[in-house]
């Protein structure tokens, strides 16, 4: 009877122990579509659906937690894959994955993520620039008149940086030749303590709605 007693303490100790390596054997993630004029896409992850209804352009899913390791990635379009890749989720980390570029010439963008909590009175922003018809682009603050982030290439970003917080109307400027290309008529509070992912969007020249301009996303608690 002993025996039996510790043999089934034995297994319960570790199908507890199984169920806490599965528990902490996650990462998390978010997806973005910014990829103007493309339609909108239906996610899977190892071909399952991750969302109910299509992610619509300058559109997100908020963080949520995946298990660990080699993970299928697919988006599709009515059905039809688009991206169908393999990423490595490492665990305990935090991803966000960028769909991104013109409809003929979709692709992804997978960037692990460093989100930490900005000081009193501050908040931590980055930038990327996915306006496909343009080359590199500079964001400005014309409330300041400040330069935020500078000579950043289409499909690439700019690691976070600390700004104040308040009110901002972002600017996008040509690098090469410093004209203006998009002055936002808008203006976009970045509440302090706060961290913000800011992208350029749409097309400079485009007979559709996606049109040029500035988009945050605050990126929550992490």
């Amino acid at each position: 009877m002993k025996r039996v007693i510790l043999l089934l303490s034995f297994i319960a100790l570790l199908s507890a122990c199984d169920k806490t390596e599965v528990q902490d054997s996650t990462a998390r993630f978010m997806v973005v579509h910014t990829s103007p004029e493309t339609p909108d896409m239906e996610l899977f992850i190892d071909d399952k659906p991750i969302i109910i209804n299509p992610l619509t352009f300058t559109n997100n899913i908020f963080y949520r937690e995946i298990l660990s390791g080699v993970r299928r990635f697919k988006v599709a379009i009515s059905g039809n894959p688009i991206i169908d890749t393999a990423l490595n989720f490492e665990r305990n980390k935090g991803y966000t994955i960028f769909v991104y570029d013109e409809p003929i010439n979709v692709k992804i963008k997978f960037e692990e993520e460093q989100v930490q909590a900005a000081q009193s009175g501050k908040c931590r922003v980055r930038f990327y620039q996915f306006v496909p018809d343009a080359d590199s682009l500079d964001l400005i603050d014309l409330q300041s008149n400040t330069n935020i982030f500078t000579n950043t290439n289409f499909g690439s970003g700019q690691d976070w940086k600390v700004v104040d917080a308040g009110v901002y109307r972002f600017q996008l400027k040509n690098t090469a030749n410093g004209t203006s290309i998009y002055d936002d008529w808008r203006n976009d509070t970045l509440e302090a303590g706060k961290v913000y992912t800011i992208f350029s969007k749409g097309f400079i020249n485009t007979s559709s709605d996606d049109s040029l301009g500035v988009w945050l996303i605050s990126n929550g608690e992490f």
